[in-house]
């Protein structure tokens, strides 16, 4: 194929096809049943133009197992290949002017074929126009210039989308000498009865999507393992729209052997400043939309934001407004004080609000949006879950680097001492994370909250000897743990607050630390210090605090819905909702059709790190513009089996999509997802294509790169097991060539793209 553009390919675990500028096609591979359409049965592993398309413009092609399509300039469809499920659309296999018959060594029996390219007769006669095909693996699709969708083939399971008891089903027997091996099949092409019209056409292994003028998915066909999306494992044998995605936009769709991934709209976030306020430069980032994207699109008009020259498409423009809202909401108690923000404010502007906290025990410091994850010991005392939980002073106590007078009034947070930093076994700390929380309950602290070594899981502690002096102290005092990932993240922000108050005190010194003297003993030489002032001494150096409060809280639920419901209740131009560091990733939020219906106010949520730049924006003083986009690609979303990580969906941080599943007539096992999930890993890298093979999916994105997962066989980089469940980088094609776009095999990879030189051998 030197020297020459490819178009589209096709391709399937037996043979490809490969769509050319020039509107020729070539196939290599496998060829019996007659695949390559070169009339015999003959392989060839390298491709060959096909000479019964050679007077046709051919601008769409297809493949399943064991035949093929090709759509013409004209709207003609072509198949050949197999024909003994159907999928060919010739009618029935005695017609042996257009079928071959040749002998099957594996059955004893024989097989139907059609081994060039030819018209299936019954579209041609209704003047049907097609613009493209889709194919499952027994079973073949075409889109209609009218948006109309002609399926026929095996429709066992509902594939072909013509319902269970279509009166033009015939029966076919995979293997006549074995029993409950009958298929129902369609023969000939069969209009799809739905209300949609469509501009897009996918299949699966066993089902089929389509796309419909409003950017709405349907699906039909095998439920198993949920490639529908429909939230269950059933068959459809009538298409049906993905709920989840009804007001979204979806761009593209593809589909594998059991699982589906989506190609979706996102917003794009354009940020100026104000008249008052030209030192902001425009910069811009991308959220998920959450709510009636159709709404919005429909909304869009032609928008300069103030001070710039810039051009923009938008559906909502206005000043951006940081509401400072508690932890989380709680059911009765308005959502903003109304005392600090007018209807007038609220309703003129894009409200930026955190998403709140997720069900747990958390720590929350006034000084930082990180949601500090704790396990609280029921040895402890306990934290009022109304809501208020505590609220004091944080004393972060390093190694030997304290007094226990420290502790009075404050929420202490111990770190492990040097010793244990090694330790694997709670057991062994269990003695030392005691001693603290008495030393705390004894000098009238609030809490104690340990930070455990590295790799140790948090674990509570309970079952201390009932009415031991041990058990009453500690009865008396908040005690929890934290883990050492969020302990490193607590150590390094208060390490900041530290550094500020002493950066900005008078000689460097605090207050707090300014009448202490360091001392010897005289005979020991033994470092203390003495307080000039009042004559107080200690071992330890003077603490300086980092000015912070701490707020220790139990959330018995997730509240977001009706925080997000009081938000919009005041009726402003947008909401951007942050999410929070535990689960710093974007995901689809699901909406009830009540709200869905009256909803006008766009609604947008970014990541946790797009979050910290927006508030840096609008807690600096800047008065900030925001613009609000569609942006017709980069959205990404899975579902369907995901056993060897097609789906994308694992090592997202707190987060855990996947289900265990068995086939209860197989004895299967696989894990799935049965509705949409998003995979975030995609977020920030601008998809425009997606690809599926039967167990892998790939990418590629506008600035031409390419990325791969699902079995390892076809992901064209090295993985440590035989699967990758995240997206990787194909890093071997950086540099050597932009990708345009991407396509998938069974276990193999195909991308086309732009090389910037022509290859040497």
């Amino acid at each position: 194929l030197e020297g020459r553009h490819a178009m589209k390919v096709a391709t399937s675990e037996s043979h490809t096809l490969f769509l050319m500028q020039d509107g020729s096609v070539w196939s290599c591979g496998l060829g019996f049943c007659g695949i390559l359409g070169h009339g015999s049965f003959e392989d060839h592993p390298e491709p060959r133009p096909i000479e019964a398309l050679q007077h046709t413009r051919t601008i769409d092609i297809a493949v399943g197992v064991r035949h093929s399509i090709a759509i013409s300039e004209k709207g003609q469809v072509f198949t050949w290949g197999s024909a003994d499920m159907g999928q060919l659309g010739h009618g029935a296999t005695t017609d042996m002017d257009i079928h071959e018959n040749a002998f099957d060594p594996r059955s004893g029996g024989s097989f139907s074929y059609v081994s060039k390219p030819t018209v299936v007769m019954e579209l041609f006669g209704k003047r049907v126009v097609a613009r493209s095909a889709a194919c499952c693996n027994f079973s073949s699709a075409i889109l209609c210039e009218q948006g109309s969708i002609y399926s026929w083939g095996n429709n066992t399971d509902g594939q072909c989308g013509q319902g269970q008891r279509c009166a033009d089903h015939k029966i076919f027997y995979a293997d006549p000498h074995m029993q409950r091996t009958a298929m129902q099949s369609l023969i000939i092409p069969r209009k799809l009865e739905t209300p949609a019209t469509f501009q897009k056409l996918a299949a699966g292994g066993y089902h089929m999507l389509a796309i419909d003028q409003d950017g709405r998915l349907w699906s039909w066909g095998r439920g198993v393992w949920g490639p529908l999306g429909h939230g269950d494992q059933r068959t459809s044998y009538d298409a049906k729209l993905v709920d989840d995605l009804k007001y979204h936009i979806c761009t593209d769709v593809v589909a594998g052997e059991a699982h589906t991934v989506c190609l979706t709209a996102l917003y794009r976030l354009t940020m100026t400043g104000s008249p008052a306020n030209t030192e902001l430069s425009p910069f811009s980032l991308l959220g998920l939309p959450c709510g009636r994207v159709d709404r919005q699109m429909a909304a869009r008009k032609a928008v300069t934001p103030p001070s710039t020259s810039l051009q923009l498409n938008a559906f909502a423009s206005a000043p951006l407004l940081q509401l400072a809202l508690p932890y989380r909401h709680e059911p009765g108690q308005p959502v903003v004080d109304p005392q600090r923000y007018t209807p007038a404010q609220l309703q003129s502007s894009i409200l930026l609000v955190d998403r709140g906290l997720w069900e747990g025990q958390w720590l929350k410091l006034q000084t930082s949006d990180f949601d500090f994850g704790i396990k609280l010991s029921p040895a402890g005392a306990e934290v009022p879950s109304d809501g208020t939980g505590i609220v004091a002073p944080v004393l972060f106590a390093s190694d030997k680097l304290w007094e226990e007078e420290d502790c009075k009034d404050k929420v202490c947070i111990f770190e492990c001492p040097e010793e244990f930093q090694n330790e694997t076994n709670p057991e062994n700390l269990l003695q030392t994370i005691l001693e603290y929380a008495i030393k705390c309950q004894q000098n009238d602290g609030y809490a104690c909250i340990f930070i455990l070594p590295e790799g140790m899981e948090t674990f509570s502690i309970e079952g201390l000897a009932e009415g031991s002096a041990e058990a009453f102290a500690v009865r008396q005092v908040v005690l929890g743990m934290m883990s050492q990932e969020h302990g490193a993240v607590l150590k390094k922000h208060i390490t900041q607050l530290v550094n500020v108050r002493i950066a900005e005190a008078p000689g460097g010194v605090p207050e707090e630390a300014r009448a202490w003297e360091e001392k010897r003993e005289d005979f020991t030489g033994k470092v203390y210090y003495e307080n000039s002032a009042t004559g107080d001494k200690r071992w330890a150096p003077p603490v300086v605090l980092p000015n912070t409060v701490a707020t220790l809280m139990v959330v018995e639920e997730d509240t977001f819905m009706e925080r997000l419901l009081g938000v919009l209740d005041l009726n402003p131009k947008g909401v951007v909702v942050c999410q929070q560091s535990y689960r710093p990733d974007v995901e689809l939020i699901p909406l009830a059709e009540n709200i869905l219906d009256n909803l006008q106010v766009p609604i947008v949520m970014v990541t946790y790190e797009a979050g910290e730049e927006l508030k840096s924006v609008a807690s600096n003083g800047s008065e900030a513009i925001v613009s609000m986009e569609v942006q017709p690609y980069g959205g990404v979303c899975s579902w369907g089996n995901g056993s060897w990580g097609q789906l994308g969906l694992a090592e997202i941080e707190n987060r855990q999509f996947l289900m265990p599943g068995q086939n209860v007539l197989t004895g299967e096992a696989n894990e799935y997802v049965h509705r949409p999930h998003y995979v975030a890993h995609l977020h920030e890298h601008q998809v425009i294509g997606i690809t599926c093979g039967t167990m892998h999916t790939a990418a590629v994105t506008l600035s031409g790169e390419v990325f791969t997962w699902g079995i390892a066989q076809g992901l064209g980089v090295r993985t440590e097991g035989m699967k990758s469940d995240v997206p990787m980088f194909v890093e071997q094609l950086e540099g050597l060539v932009k990708a345009t776009n991407v396509y998938a095999g069974h276990r193999h990879t195909f991308v086309v793209g732009e090389m910037p030189y022509k290859s040497i051998v």
